[in-house]
């Protein structure tokens, strides 16, 4: 005779989040303003910082840039959580021979933290950064209870 655990999926609701995210003129370790479009859970906007509740968190940063003709004008730039950079840095256009992409992270907060999209470095002048950048923030919510 063969016993077999009783086994279910356990899951806890995906909450998401979206926003626009901007700046000139910056400098490298600036950050960028962000603005809270629409979401399914809370976050307040500080200006240039997220307030996020705790849980666990995917975020991407996609940039769009403004730049005169046949610039070089570039940057790049980098997700920071508390304070600290998290993730992979993402670029805009070809950042010193690297190819376009977003900045991507992955972290836990344990208790209510902050978010930041910071200038990580500038090839030759910081291009104009405009709303239509968009940070994407996936949410689980780490004290809920979880649901068979």
């Amino acid at each position: 005779m063969t016993y077999l655990p009783l086994t279910r999926p356990f899951s806890r609701p995906l909450q998401i989040l979206m926003a626009s995210w901007e700046g000139t003129s910056l400098s490298v370790g600036g950050a960028f303003t962000i603005t809270v479009l629409g979401g399914t859970f809370s976050a307040t906007s500080t200006g240039t910082s997220l307030t996020l509740p705790s849980g666990h968190y995917f975020v991407q940063a996609f940039i769009d840039i403004s730049r005169p003709d046949n610039s070089e004008n570039n940057t790049q730039y980098a997700v920071y959580a508390d304070g600290q950079e998290v993730g992979v840095k993402g670029n805009s256009d070809v950042y010193q021979n690297n190819s376009t992409d977003s900045a991507d992270a992955e972290f836990t907060l344990t208790s209510e933290g902050s978010l930041e999209i910071k200038v990580t470095a500038i090839e030759n002048s910081f291009p104009t950064v405009t709303s239509n950048s968009r940070l994407i923030v996936w949410r689980t919510d780490t004290t809920a209870q979880v649901t068979p």
